[in-house]
């Protein structure tokens, strides 16, 4: 869909090395920072960067850090989205945009139906995926804004 309207889209991955996690928090953190950084500073040199969507609220809060040291004014230059909903997400500067998964709701869903499995009758039946959906709440912040003319 994104390329349907004419914008880019650069993958930004998680930027934390997989050798860092399970060890002591201040050395992930610091691993993060780094990596973050360095993440950025690529996709802030590419030009055509006007969105960034994150998985950690870490990483959006360190985005919204680093903007301003380049130049960059969200959202005006840079919109900063994070797929994870956290309290202090309203509290950054400027307010984070987020999306509520509901993962309260996601695991009550999931423990009603792995009861539900283990309450079933015989224990040859054949067992197939449920689908459940769960709708996700955007909460619309001011880090979030139309993208800039190319």
């Amino acid at each position: 869909m994104m390329k349907r309207h004419g914008l880019s889209t650069h993958q930004f991955v998680d930027p934390c090395a997989e050798q860092y996690y399970g060890y002591a928090p201040a050395i992930a953190f610091s691993a993060l920072v780094e990596n973050v950084d360095r993440a950025f500073n690529t996709l802030v040199n590419s030009k055509d960067t006007t969105a960034i969507i994150t998985t950690e609220e870490h990483v959006a809060a360190r985005l919204l850090q680093q903007a301003p040291l380049h130049g960059l004014r969200i959202p005006r230059d840079l919109s900063v989205l994070c797929m994870t909903h956290f309290e202090m997400a309203s509290l950054l500067s400027p307010p984070l945009t987020t999306l509520d998964q509901h993962p309260d709701e996601m695991g009550r869903q999931a423990v009603a139906v792995a009861l539900a499995r283990l309450g079933a009758q015989s224990d040859n039946a054949c067992i197939f995926p449920e689908v459940r959906l769960i709708p996700v709440q955007l909460m619309k912040r001011a880090s979030c804004g139309p993208a800039r003319p190319a």
